[in-house]
């Protein structure tokens, strides 16, 4: 797949006028998207923060085959909002 480039990745704009809701929680699929993870966790966090009080960013590693299972543990070693969920074929590998 063709990676896109950041800084010409368009600009997300959020309604700010919403209210804001105590807490929310995104379950975001992963498969071999260990290269877009960063982005997706930066542009996340920042959506979700302007919605809620508090919120987590549960990202569940669909046995792609690539690294994206030991990125998605980095990540959530540093924000406590992140937590990942091994699919099947990683479960089993532990």
């Amino acid at each position: 797949p063709r990676r896109r480039d950041p800084a010409t990745a368009p600009a997300v704009t959020l309604d700010t006028s919403l209210p804001r809701v105590r807490s929310i929680s995104a379950v975001i699929p992963v498969y071999r998207s260990a290269g877009s993870l960063d982005e997706l966790h930066q542009r996340l966090s920042d959506a979700l923060a302007a919605l809620a009080d508090d919120y987590e960013i549960i990202l569940v590693e669909d046995a792609g085959g690539d690294t994206s299972w030991l990125r998605i543990e980095q990540i959530a070693t540093v924000d406590p909002h992140v937590r990942g969920a091994p699919g099947r074929a990683v479960a089993g590998r532990r």
